[in-house]
C-alpha cells in the first residue's frame, strides 16, 4: 500500500465512520488510482470519497429500517363535514314593539345538509305555548322563507353581509334578527312586524364575495359609487321591483318599491338628521336613469353638496347618488335639475317637483 492509499484510506473511513456497513475502500482506491493520474488526485480523490458517501447515504436512506425509540408517525384524521345543526331564537327578547307584545316565544330550527342543499325544519311556538312546525328544502345559494300573521322565518343557504326583506305593503315597522348556523355555513332569517297585513315578496342580500342576490339565487345587478369619503352600493331587483342603497358600515339605508314612472329619475329622496327651526340636515338623492340613457349632470342645491354615478352590473342603467345639506327645510329639493342623454342620443332634461 503505497502513501495516496493509506491517506485514501484514512479520509474514507472518517468520512464513513457512522454508516454500519462498511465498504470495500481497497476496490474503490485502485479504481481511482486506474483513473486518476497526476497533481488532481488528491482534489479528486476528495470528490471520489464526497461521491461514496452521497451513494452510500442514498441507498441505506432507501432501505426500510426502524430506529430505536422513535414511534412510527401516526396519520392525523381529517375532521367530517357538519351534517347537521339546530339553533333556537327567543321572540320575547327585544322584539316588543307595541303594548300588545310579540305573539310568539320562540323559533327553534333545525337543518341537515343534502346533496343539493339542505333539509330545514322550523318550530314556531306562540305565546299561548301551540306549536306549528313546518319544513322545506333549500338549494346552496338560494333561500326559503315562510310566513304567519305578524312573523316572517326563513333561511338564507348561505352566509350574508346584509339583507333586504321586501314586502308588497308596508304596515307599520319591523323588526329583524338573524341566526347562523356556523357548521353548515347557513343563516336563519326572522321578521316580527308591529302589526299584520305585511306580505313577503322576497328576499336580498350581499354575500362575503360582495355580490347581491335574490331568494331564488339570481345575482342582482349593483354598483359601488363614492361619495363624500364614503363608498356605497346601489342595488336594483327588477324581479321585486326594488331599488335599494347601503353605505358601508351601514351609516345610510334606503330603499323603495316605488320605481315607476322610468321618466322621473329620481326615484329616493330623503331627509335625515333635520331638527327646528331651521331643520338643517344631511339630504341624500337616489336615481336611476331610464333604460338606455347615459351621461348624466346633476345639480344642486344647498351647500357641501356632491354627486356620483355609476352602471349596474349586468345591465349597463346609469344610476347617481348625491348627498348635501340645505338650510331652507325644503324637502326633495336637494336635486334641482338632471340632464341626461336618452337611448336616441337626444338631452333630456328633468327638474322634481315641489
Amino acid at each position: 500500500m503505497n502513501e495516496l492509499e493509506e491517506r485514501l484510506r484514512t479520509d474514507l473511513f472518517g468520512a464513513t465512520e457512522l454508516i454500519e456497513a462498511e465498504p470495500d475502500l481497497d476496490a474503490v482506491v485502485r479504481e481511482g488510482d486506474r483513473v486518476l493520474r497526476g497533481r488532481l488526485v488528491r482534489r479528486v480523490a476528495g470528490g471520489v470519497a464526497v461521491a461514496l458517501v452521497v451513494g452510500l447515504a442514498t441507498w441505506f436512506a432507501a432501505v426500510p429500517r426502524e430506529v430505536p425509540g422513535v414511534p412510527a408517525p401516526m396519520s392525523t384524521p381529517s375532521a367530517s363535514p357538519v351534517t347537521s345543526e339546530s339553533a333556537s331564537i327567543d321572540l320575547q327578547d327585544g322584539f316588543t314593539m307595541n303594548s300588545s307584545g310579540v305573539p310568539y316565544r320562540s323559533v327553534d330550527v333545525s337543518a341537515t345538509r343534502t346533496q343539493t342543499g339542505y333539509r330545514v325544519s322550523f318550530a314556531i311556538t306562540d305565546d299561548k305555548g301551540a306549536v306549528r312546525t313546518v319544513s322545506n328544502e333549500v338549494p346552496v345559494g338560494q333561500a326559503w322563507l315562510t310566513q304567519y300573521p305578524r312573523l316572517m322565518v326563513g333561511v338564507v343557504a348561505a352566509r350574508f353581509d346584509w339583507r333586504d326583506s321586501v314586502y308588497a305593503d308596508m304596515v307599520g315597522g319591523i323588526s329583524g334578527t338573524e341566526k347562523v348556523l356556523p357548521g353548515l355555513g347557513i343563516t336563519v332569517v326572522v321578521d316580527v312586524a308591529e302589526k299584520p297585513g305585511n306580505t313577503i315578496k322576497g328576499l336580498l342580500w350581499q354575500g362575503a364575495d360582495g355580490l347581491v342576490r335574490d331568494d331564488a339565487g339570481n345575482e342582482v345587478p349593483e354598483a359601488q359609487v363614492g361619495l363624500a369619503g364614503a363608498v356605497g352600493t346601489v342595488y336594483l331587483s327588477e324581479r321585486l321591483g326594488f331599488l335599494g342603497y347601503r353605505e358601508t358600515g351601514g351609516s345610510e339605508v334606503v330603499s323603495t318599491q316605488d320605481l315607476a314612472p322610468d321618466s322621473d329619475p329620481v326615484k329616493i329622496a330623503i331627509w335625515s338628521g333635520a331638527t327646528a327651526p331651521e331643520r338643517k340636515g344631511r339630504a341624500t338623492v337616489i336615481g336611476l336613469l331610464p333604460d338606455g340613457a347615459s351621461d348624466p349632470a346633476i345639480t344642486l342645491a344647498g351647500y357641501g353638496q356632491e354627486w356620483s354615478s355609476a352602471k349596474l352590473s349586468g345591465t349597463g342603467r346609469v344610476v347617481f347618488v348625491a348627498v348635501g345639506q340645505d338650510a331652507t327645510g325644503r324637502k326633495g329639493s336637494l336635486v334641482t335639475k338632471v340632464v341626461y342623454t336618452d337611448v336616441d342620443g337626444k338631452r333630456v332634461t328633468y327638474r322634481p317637483k315641489g
